[in-house]
């Protein structure tokens, strides 16, 4: 006989009733059909926002591996101790506040 092993959290959450399934697991949220479309188009925008950004990281990352392909070992180590955490951090900073830009031009007026 197999016995079902669970830590005493999972044992009362589950008997609170949780993993429930139907339609009443994640309630539906009724917005007005501006709003949603507004909300689409803005996820449109950083969709393609986030897109572009991890274009740019996978360059990045191609770059960091030509140069130390191109430079000689100390100077190609310090390439890859020095370059990548700045330049991820500017490039995450871009991201952040492109984003916040395009969700503060679509709110509603």
């Amino acid at each position: 006989m197999r016995r079902r092993v669970m830590s005493p959290q999972t044992r009362l959450a589950l008997r609170r009733g949780g993993r429930r399934t139907g339609p009443h697991r994640m309630p539906l949220v009724r917005t007005h059909i501006a709003d949603r479309v507004r909300a689409e188009e803005i996820m449109v925008r950083q969709r393609a926002l986030a897109v572009r950004i991890a274009m740019t990281l996978f360059s990045v990352i191609a770059m960091l591996v030509a140069s130390v392909a191109l430079l000689p070992a100390p100077w190609s180590y310090l390439v890859l101790l020095t370059v990548p955490y700045p330049l991820l951090l500017l490039l995450s900073h871009k991201g952040v506040r492109s984003a916040e830009a395009v969700d503060e031009a679509g709110k509603s007026p």
